[in-house]
């Protein structure tokens, strides 16, 4: 339970700055609709699963996951757009792939 717990703590925050960040990419015109309806949706769903968890759902983890696998795609088409190859260090595509695989992780030893 304590590994659904630190989870949920992850998403929350995460899945809120995904929302804010689709949405202001969006009203700026860095982000076509559908890049920022996606990134909007699944920031939400990354939030609404963290609150799940936080209720002892570790189904709603799976779906925040995936959100999260949604959300890093956008992540990566935004930023080869703003910054072409060299805006994908390998750090960053590092931390985005630990970050998933941390949650991922909790999860599993969270179902246990």
């Amino acid at each position: 339970m304590a590994f659904q717990l630190l989870a949920a703590v992850i998403l929350i925050p995460f899945g809120l700055f995904t929302m804010m960040r689709g949405s202001e990419a969006l009203n700026d015109g860095r982000l076509g609709p559908v890049e920022g309806g996606v990134a909007v949706l699944s920031g939400a769903t990354m939030v609404l699963g963290g609150v799940a968890l936080l209720l002892g759902l570790i189904v709603a983890g799976v779906i925040a996951v995936a959100a999260m696998g949604a959300s890093t795609v956008v992540w990566v088409r935004q930023r080869r757009r703003a910054f072409g190859p060299a805006g994908l260090t390998p750090a960053a595509v590092t931390g985005r792939a630990a970050t998933l695989a941390l949650i991922a992780a909790l999860l599993v030893a969270g179902g246990r």
